[in-house]
């Protein structure tokens, strides 16, 4: 019995909090959904669905500032919709292109994701494939088309070239032809060539195709990221790698060769260099410069508002070189001019992806600091430092050829060229094809279109606004006197022709008589047939012809008649009447009789 009782406590006590724990449970759970959790109102579960993406911000509550809510709603709406448009109108005029240049047949059309770092209301990306005929087979090729929204209004560089083309004295249509013909002109092993460039000053669009590669550009060789992953995933990859010493000397002189090659022969600065405009191709052995073409219609790149921060700091900082023409003197100044700015630029730029190959992550500034090396010093021994040194030394921090007792050049450094810096010792073990680019042709025009572009030509666009506005007013006014002009002398040719008319009806009439009717000889139908009856004769006319003009014994000497040699036509119109007087007599053959 008392073996009974402990087993029953023992039930009790096991069992009773266990069920007191659930019941407890339930009530917990009745109370938080008759109170705590309400009904959330429309606009609250509009941003819960998929478009308030901060869950934090969720758990401490900030859903109960509807307000802020709202706005940023909007805000968010209002992007979408826009990023919507953009790639929509994108696609309609990648459709106008392809209809307007049907021998181009394109397979496949992708439209890709944000793979770059401009924004998708400014610039969108296709992945296509190009059906292309030779004689004897057919080859698919994979192209990438890149559209971009220029706006004439707010972009300065789309305003110069407009600029350009009233100082040069053609039309805008003609400057889009110049555009497409200097890009098509880039011929160098190093530089991803352009199939077609389509400037749309109308339109207000760029269009360009070049070849797509599957290796991606090195910031993806960097990131380890996929080329057509988004910008947002290749900037927020952690996993850097960086390059080997041997790598980095072919890439670097890569590069060098096809910077020259710009700079000996178009001129234009290549002041948007960096990881993302470096496309790798052939097993990532090549390296294929790209991203040339925002240096003269985009002004709103990633790399355009760095350069606009820093390019104060680095004039106080550097010094550049420049070679005197008379006597072939280097002469050392500060860079002053829009183009030595951007060669300033170009060869820091140079530098600094240098950096960001052996670093693996790319510079957030354009001011070199010796931090630098001592980062890189984690990632290489030591033989291979002292070279890395010695390169990077020679372009940030360069005082070779300064007078140390100048005060001008103290705290101050020199620039290399980019020939200085390809004869440097770091990259002379590498050994590439020569290529002096002595087959690129340039015409008269394309000369002249550089010289505007590098200021070497001024730009006189308010001169040639006004001139080109008188120029109308006067041909306006010649146009009109020109108008009156015309219409009088019509009024004049069309009196003389009427009365020219008259004496050619009474000329033709006494030069030539109708003939007489035919009549028919022999025996009569009836004879010849047996009988036959002849046919019905045809019906009668409504009334016998009018009797000819009586014949004139002197015909009118037409030469006597008073000719006006201004009138062109006059002149034709007497020759025709001279004409008619050679025309011989008409003889009517009558072959209406039966053939036996």
């Amino acid at each position: 019995m008392l073996r009974e009782t402990n087993n029953k406590d023992l039930i009790l006590f096991t069992v009773g909090p266990l069920l007191g724990l659930f019941l407890l449970i339930i009530l917990i759970y009745i109370i938080y959904k008759l109170f705590l959790n309400r009904r959330l109102g429309e606009d609250q579960i509009s941003i819960l669905d998929n478009r308030f993406n901060d869950e934090e911000d969720i758990r401490l509550g900030n859903l109960r500032f509807t307000n802020d809510i709202n706005l940023f709603q909007k805000v968010n709406e209002q992007n979408k919709k826009k990023i919507k448009d953009s790639r929509e109108s994108a696609y309609v005029y990648l459709r106008f292109f392809m209809r307007s240049n049907p021998e181009k047949i394109y397979l496949t059309i992708e439209h890709l994701n944000k793979i770059g770092s401009q924004l998708e209301t400014e610039k969108n990306w296709f992945l296509v494939k190009q059906l292309i005929r030779t004689e004897s087979n057919e080859i698919n090729k994979f192209r990438l088309i890149s559209i971009n929204f220029i706006d004439s209004k707010s972009n300065s560089k789309i305003k110069k070239l407009i600029e350009i083309a009233d100082s040069m004295s053609i039309s805008l249509n003609q400057m889009e032809v110049l555009i497409d013909k200097f890009f098509k002109s880039l011929k160098h092993p190093h530089i991803l060539s352009y199939d077609t460039v389509n400037v749309n000053f109308e339109k207000n669009r760029l269009l360009y195709i070049q070849d797509y590669s599957r290796d991606g550009s090195l910031r993806d060789f960097l990131s380890n990221t996929n080329p057509n992953d988004s910008w947002e995933i290749k900037s927020a990859k952690n996993d850097k790698k960086f390059l080997d010493l041997k790598t980095i000397k072919e890439y670097g002189k890569q590069i060098l060769t096809c910077l020259i090659y710009l700079k000996q022969n178009f001129l234009i600065p290549f002041d948007n260099l960096h990881s993302g405009n470096v496309i790798l191709a052939y097993k990532k052995k090549i390296c294929l410069l790209t991203g040339y073409e925002n240096s003269f219609f985009l002004n709103l790149t990633r790399s355009d508002k760095m350069n606009k921060k820093y390019v104060d700091k680095l004039r106080k900082l550097y010094l550049i070189q420049e070679k005197n023409n008379d006597n072939n003197e280097i002469l050392i100044k500060k860079a002053k001019g829009e183009l030595e700015q951007k060669r300033l630029i170009e060869t820091l730029r140079f530098g600094f992806l240098l950096c960001e190959m052996c670093l693996g992550s790319e510079i957030d500034d354009l001011i070199p600091n010796e931090n630098l090396l001592s980062q890189i010093k984690m990632s290489y021994n030591q033989r291979d430092m002292n070279e890395i040194e010695k390169i990077f030394n020679f372009i940030f921090f360069n005082r070779n050829g300064l007078d140390a007792d100048d005060e001008k050049h103290k705290k101050k450094f020199l620039i290399p060229s980019l020939e200085q810096i390809e004869a440097h010792n770091f990259f002379s073990t590498v050994k590439l094809k020569d290529y002096s680019g002595s087959d690129t042709l340039i015409d008269p025009q394309e000369i002249e279109f550089f010289q505007y572009l590098t200021g070497k030509l001024e730009i006189k666009q308010r001169k040639l606004r006004k001139k080109s506005m008188l120029d109308q007013f006067s041909n306006s006014k010649k146009r009109l006197s020109e108008l009156k002009e015309s219409k009088f002398e019509i009024q004049e040719e069309n009196d003389k022709k009427d009365s020219n008319k008259t004496i050619s009806l009474a000329s033709t009439a006494t030069f030539s008589a109708p003939p007489p009717p035919p009549t028919l000889s022999g025996p009569p139908l009836s004879q010849l047939s047996g009988g036959i009856p002849p046919p019905p004769a045809p019906p009668l006319l409504a009334g016998p012809p009018p009797p000819p003009l009586p014949p004139t014994s002197n015909p009118p000497n037409l030469s006597s008649l008073p000719v006006d040699n201004d009138s062109s036509d006059r002149s034709a119109f007497l020759s025709d009447i001279r004409k008619g007087m050679k025309l011989k007599k008409t003889v009517t053959i009558d072959k209406s009789n039966p053939k036996f």
